[in-house]
C-alpha cells in the first residue's frame, strides 16, 4: 500500500497587500521567530526578496525522495549576508531540521547568488543581512485506482505534488 504524499513547501511567499513584508512584522522582527530582527528601513528590500527571489528559490527546490519517505519536515531559518563590494553571499543555517534539507537549501541559495546581489545592490553600498524562513511540511493523501485486467483489484497509488500555501 502506497500513500500519496502532497508536499507543501512553504517559503513564506505570500500575496502582499497592505503590509510591506510577509516575512517580517512592521517593527523588523521575523514573524516566525521574534528574537531575530532587521532594521525597519530594510523592510522594503525584504519585499524585493519576496517578490523576485523567493519564487525562483521555491520553484528550483526539488525535495529528495528520501526526505519524503522519512517524513522529514520542519522550519528552517537561514541567515544571508551579502557583501556588495566583494560580491559575496554568505549563508548560515540559524535553525535547521535535517542535514539533507539544509544542504539542499544552501545549494539553491548559492545558485541564486547573482540574483540576490543584482536585485539588492541598488539599495545598499556595502553590506546587507537578513533572515529567510522556510517551512517544509508533508501532507498525506490517498487515492485509489482500479486494475481490472485479470480480475477486480484495487491498488493504492502514490502521487507527489508540491504546492504553495498562502497564510496571513
Amino acid at each position: 500500500m502506497k500513500i500519496i504524499t502532497t508536499i507543501i513547501l512553504f517559503v513564506c511567499y505570500f500575496n502582499v497587500s497592505a503590509q510591506i513584508s510577509s516575512l517580517y512584522k512592521e517593527d523588523g522582527k521575523l514573524r516566525v521567530d521574534t528574537t531575530l530582527q532587521i532594521m525597519e528601513s530594510d523592510l522594503q528590500s525584504i519585499n524585493k526578496v519576496e517578490r523576485f527571489i523567493l519564487p525562483d528559490l521555491y520553484n528550483n527546490l526539488t525535495i529528495p525522495e528520501i526526505a519524503i519517505e522519512n517524513n522529514i519536515q520542519g522550519l528552517m531559518i537561514v541567515k544571508i549576508q551579502i557583501d556588495f563590494n566583494e560580491e559575496t553571499l554568505e549563508k548560515s543555517i540559524i535553525k535547521g531540521f535535517d542535514p539533507i534539507m539544509d544542504k539542499l537549501v544552501i545549494k539553491e541559495i548559492d545558485a541564486l547568488k547573482d540574483m540576490f546581489i543584482r536585485i539588492l545592490q541598488r539599495d545598499y553600498d556595502s553590506e546587507f543581512s537578513f533572515y529567510l524562513p522556510l517551512l517544509f511540511v508533508l501532507y498525506e493523501d490517498e487515492f485509489e485506482y482500479d486494475m481490472k485486467e485479470n480480475g477486480a483489484l484495487t491498488k493504492k497509488g502514490s502521487l507527489y505534488t508540491r504546492q504553495r500555501v498562502i497564510v496571513n
